[in-house]
């Protein structure tokens, strides 16, 4: 067997380790782990295959680029079993059918496939998925869950595709894909602190020694990201001193100019006396230069197309408090109260998506508008964000310690010479298993459920039928701005959400502040459109909904089904 540092072979991909044409999660995710490879390989053999001879030469070149003193050997995936000297092929995506099955061809236990977690929202992934429950793949390969949120969307579709077998075939054997939990990984130093880079910086953006920058880096999407009015709403609601010190940076691309005008629309609308600069993260020094000059970071993921959240580890990294979402993979990396501060979020129960789920399947809704139409049914609560913008802004003090606190978290826990130790383990781990390998007959089954039942571990909560729904005074002027707004308004139509249910929603609720379950007993819409409307009002500061005021009270939106009130 060949000896070399990283004991698995590379898929490689041009497009999911280079930044050349796209800067998304997946990409950066790819990029840092090539670079950590070629760091640690030194002089040695990194592997790799591919599907084409032209990636052989890709990634020659983006290894001269790292500077690496590496040596390549490539592997064509048309003769796998020269793979079986490495032991296991890594994937930048849940591992492929079509490379276990090439894999199987020749010897089943000649390897190990495995692969990683990114979006696992779309058709394609959540296809990926179920796939990895049936033949071709085997007990010997795995899919590497980057949080526990993401762990817990693949046990879902795992469990119901093998229900579903076992129900309409009568199969009782399915693989046993391992799925450990493992997170992305930084360049820790990368993000190193540096005095004269933050204080160029700050001269450059004109900040004062006591003024506070707030970061928010990465793509720069309201419907595929996180809706930024609710962070506009916050900032707006500063107390006067406190907002005339702060400056939010949004650095990112926009995928077209029509949502860069959203957000300049929205920006006029909140933030008329709060300084706002946008930098283009294709500018790639002074996108990096941003997080040395920053104060805070800020990301507030309120979308299921997020699963891990590179960003607040980079901001960790940089020395950054970060104020976060408690969504997904964030609540595995920023811990509350000692990096930062978690917001919690509330999102639509089980039940109240699958209309949802079937218009996206259909094709009558495209990727971008299904995931966008869920994020208007999720939200970040109002009152916490306010109250960690204000500790954060007034207290530098508590900025440093988080910020110190963040970056030893990163530095032991999550750098990529961590990860990279925890990848080595895993490889064993299967090598284990693969020494007792057995044949598997080959099955194949999807499944699509509903979104609010498969992402119920993003949010810090589902909605409850026995929340309170409180009317907040001016409701009903600030309801006719957010729905004269594109960045509020995009998912309105007849056949999901009528605008129309707005304002009638919002004037049920301020006619008696009811709970939640009788709002939806009384609007006289569709339950799962009153449900999602309501979590809109609130969304946007439009209502406030108020947690159950003790545990015998809490029950999900989805258990008034048992009295039909929220069936079809």
């Amino acid at each position: 067997m060949d000896s070399h540092p990283c004991p698995f072979a590379l898929f490689f991909a041009p497009d999911a380790y280079s930044l050349a044409t796209k800067i998304m999660g997946r990409q950066s995710a790819g990029h840092s782990l090539l670079r950590a490879m070629s760091g640690r390989a030194g002089s040695g053999l990194i592997h790799a295959a591919g599907p084409v001879p032209a990636g052989e030469a890709a990634l020659r070149e983006q290894l001269h680029a790292f500077g690496s003193l590496a040596q390549l050997r490539w592997h064509s995936l048309h003769t796998p079993e020269t793979l079986a000297d490495i032991g296991a092929l890594y994937l930048p995506a849940p591992p492929m059918a079509s490379v276990a099955a090439l894999r199987n061809g020749v010897r089943p236990a000649a390897f190990s496939c495995f692969g990683v977690t990114h979006t696992l929202a779309s058709e394609g992934a959540m296809a990926q998925l179920a796939a990895l429950t049936l033949p071709p793949f085997k007990n010997w390969d795995a899919l590497i869950c980057t949080s526990r949120a993401a762990r817990a969307v693949f046990d879902r579709i795992r469990d119901e595709t093998r229900e579903t077998f076992a129900r309409e075939t009568g199969a009782t054997h399915f693989p046993d894909v391992q799925a450990p939990i493992i997170p992305l990984g930084v360049d820790a130093h990368a993000f190193a602190p540096r005095v004269d880079i933050r204080a160029e910086m700050r001269r450059t953006l004109g900040l004062g020694e006591r003024d506070v920058m707030l970061l928010s880096a990465g793509r720069l999407t309201f419907h595929a990201k996180f809706n930024p009015v609710p962070l506009y709403r916050a900032l707006a609601a500063l107390p006067g001193a406190q907002r005339r010190r702060v400056m939010l940076v949004e650095a990112g691309i926009y995928p077209n100019d029509g949502i860069a005008q959203a957000y300049r629309q929205a920006q006029a609308t909140f933030l008329p006396d709060v300084r706002v600069e946008t930098v283009d993260g294709r500018e790639q020094n002074r996108f990096n230069a941003l997080w040395q000059a920053a104060d805070i970071f800020i990301s507030l993921s309120d979308n299921v197309q997020e699963t891990f959240g590179l960003t607040p580890l980079e901001a960790m990294a940089a020395g950054l408090p970060v104020i976060a979402s408690d969504w997904d993979g964030y609540r595995d990396t920023v811990r509350h109260g000692q990096d930062g501060f978690l917001v919690p979020t509330v999102m639509a129960a089980a039940g109240q998506g699958m209309d949802l789920a079937r218009r996206y399947a259909a094709g009558l809704d495209h990727y971008d508008m299904y995931i966008g139409r869920l994020s208007l049914a999720a939200m970040v609560d109002h009152e916490a964000l306010h109250s960690a913008l204000v500790t954060l802004i007034s207290d530098s003090a508590l900025r440093a310690r988080m910020g110190a606190s963040g970056q030893r978290r990163v530095r032991t826990d999550f750098d990529w010479s961590h990860i990279l130790d925890r990848y080595a383990a895993l490889c064993g781990t299967l090598a284990e298993i693969r020494q007792k390998a057995v044949r598997h007959r080959m099955e194949t089954a999807p499944n699509r459920p509903d979104p609010f039942a498969l992402f119920s571990s993003y949010p810090t909560r589902q909605l409850s039928t026995r929340d309170r729904i409180v009317v907040p005074p001016l409701a009903g002027d600030e309801l006719r701005q957010c729905l004269a707004l594109k960045m509020t308004n995009f998912g309105f139509d007849d056949a999901v959400m009528p605008l129309a249910v707005m304002p009638h929603l919002l004037h049920l609720a301020a006619a008696s502040s009811p709970h939640v379950g009788d709002l939806i007993k009384t609007a006289g819409v569709e339950p799962a459109v009153a449900a999602r409307g309501l979590l809109w009002l609130a969304k946007f500061g439009l209502v406030t909904i108020q947690p159950a005021s003790s545990s015998s009270e809490v029950a999900s939106c989805a258990d008034m089904e048992e009295s039909e009130t929220l069936s079809p």
